[in-house]
């Protein structure tokens, strides 16, 4: 460290004598050699447990720290100091620097550092109390060959070890330290993240505007721009947190933690998007046209599973870089199975469902359907859920559990319609009429051209009519124009026995009335009751 020290002291004096504002190449290499000699002192430190985004963003910062917290401290004496031969003979695992809790510890053949020879680094106890340990030593003065200000200067200046030559031009004011960074990094900070914010507030309202509507495959890929965006955004900032502004500290492993968050979950978000918008496109071609509905709607939901699959893996992956322990999570799941099992049967039976409606291919979008009492057009078939949208104009979801569990009767499909009706004519009607009626009824229907199959009978003797029944198949699939057709026979069948003299009977009684002989000789009158 003492050499890294030296090589940035030096580079920043030769940096301030050039002119202009861009480092030379000469103080660049001086920078490089720098960096080169702080990550042998940060080959020292015990990096095992800390998680890899912060580890890139806090090393330099804990080498430094703890150099500064060695600088204060009456150091021990050469001879109190365990060499390898003690170590190996005494069997020495832990040692601590005397009156202190600064721990030096050997690393196990297992681990980061298997087959690397590391008998001892600092501890990971060590690292975590480092900020702790330098505000209770800050206020002792430098022991003798201290690098004096090293700290301070690193975590005050942008960049890395070697700041830009632009910082010279940074008011004092600006860096004076508060709540452990400067006044110009907070102010900066505040910039950078507010800067960000709007742009993706702005992105955000652009794509929600009405003028940039579109059709379902342009939407789709329109879709991708509100992640793509937040991905560039987060890169751009936490480069900017990290390598210009400098942010330090707890501060600087809140926000990468958050920006590293963020960034995941955009990245997931994004490879969905992407996969949506994939199967969009494939079927939004010609080829998936109205007869190739269900082939479509299979292909979108596929690529909707990729896309799912996908961001999972990428939230697995974010969940290692960040320190989330993502395979402890994963191997609990094996042991919360069964629950798991039990909550998501309901989901489980939809999707049996939906793939086996796709399999047998009983009903697809479009087609007039009825599914356990529910009559109307299919929507979308899912593979949870089918959407139909009924006569009265509703939307009822059905879960494809109950799809195919049920009865499914595809109207559509159906080469031709059943019309099946009774009539009932007025007991006071005649047989010639009776048989005029049931002639002409029969005659239109062999004269339509859409109508097989006709019969027309007298069937039974009702309550209160001479029941005929008309049966006949109208060659339509269509609902609208059978029941056109249907309009039309009733309204011919008005005008027949309208023609022929008769009338449509309604439900009615007679009441029949006569005189009974009394015991007594006289008469008395009396009602028949219904029945009678």
């Amino acid at each position: 460290m003492d050499q890294a020290y030296e090589l940035v002291i030096e580079g920043y004096r030769q940096s301030k004598q050039e002119p202009g504002l861009f480092q030379s190449a000469e103080v660049k290499k001086q920078a490089a050699r720098a960096e080169k000699a702080m990550e042998r002192a940060i080959g020292t430190l015990n990096l095992q447990e800390v998680s890899p985004v912060i580890q890139k963003n806090t090393n330099i910062e804990s080498a430094l720290l703890l150099r500064e917290i060695l600088d204060r401290i009456e150091k021990p004496r050469p001879e109190d100091i365990p060499d390898l031969e003690a170590v190996k003979t005494e069997g020495i695992k832990r040692w601590e620097i005397p009156n202190t809790a600064i721990a030096i510890v050997q690393i196990s053949d297992e681990g980061w550092y298997k087959n690397e020879f590391r008998f001892s680094l600092f501890s990971e106890e060590t690292l975590k109390r480092l900020e702790l340990w330098y505000g209770e030593v800050k206020h002792l003065p430098y022991q003798e060959g201290a690098l004096e200000g090293f700290y301070e200067y690193y975590i005050s200046t942008p960049g890395s070890l070697l700041p830009p030559k632009w910082s010279k031009l940074l008011p004092g004011w600006s860096k004076k330290t508060f709540w452990d960074q400067t006044i110009w990094q907070w102010g900066s900070l505040l910039l950078l993240l507010s800067l960000a914010s709007a742009m993706v507030g702005f992105i955000y309202r652009e794509l929600r505007s009405p003028r940039n509507q579109a059709n379902s495959k342009v939407q789709a890929w329109e879709g991708l721009i509100l992640p793509t965006s937040i991905v560039a955004i987060c890169f751009v900032s936490k480069y900017m947190v990290t390598n210009i502004i400098n942010i330090t500290g707890s501060t600087c492993v809140t926000i990468v933690l958050v920006l590293e968050t963020i960034l995941y979950c955009a990245l997931a978000w994004l490879s969905f998007m992407f996969f949506n918008a994939v199967g969009r496109t494939i079927i939004a071609s010609s080829y998936f046209d109205e007869n190739h509905l269900l082939e479509a709607t299979i292909v979108r939901n596929a690529f909707r599973i990729w896309g799912v699959v996908t961001g999972a893996s990428l939230l697995y992956l974010g969940g290692n870089e960040i320190g989330i322990p993502t395979q402890a999570l994963v191997a609990s799941l094996g042991v919360g199975g069964l629950a798991i099992s039990f909550g998501v049967q309901p989901y489980l039976k939809n999707l049996v469902g939906g793939i086996t409606l796709f399999a047998h291919r009983s009903a697809k979008i479009g087609e007039f359907c009825e599914f356990g009492g529910v009559t109307g057009t299919i929507e979308d078939i899912g593979l949870n859920t089918t959407s139909v949208r009924t006569l009265g104009g509703s939307l009822v979801i059905i879960p494809n559990s109950v799809v195919s569990e049920t009865q499914v009767v595809n109207y559509s499909r159906c080469e031709r319609r059943l019309m099946n009706f009774t009539i009932g004519l007025r007991y006071e009607t005649e047989r010639q009429q009776l048989l005029d009626v049931m002639d002409k009824i029969r005659s239109w229907l062999e004269q339509h051209s859409m109508i097989v199959d006709e019969r027309v009978r007298f069937i039974d003797f009702g309550d209160s009519s001479l029941d005929i029944e008309v049966f006949a198949y109208v060659m339509t699939t269509s609902y609208a124009e059978f029941l056109e057709i249907k309009e039309t026979c009733l309204i011919e069948i008005i005008k027949i026995v309208e023609a022929v003299g008769t009338e449509f009977a309604f439900p009615s009684q007679t009441l029949y009335f006569s005189r009974d002989r009394a015991a007594g000789g006289g008469d008395r009158a009396t009602a028949s009751k219904p029945g009678q």
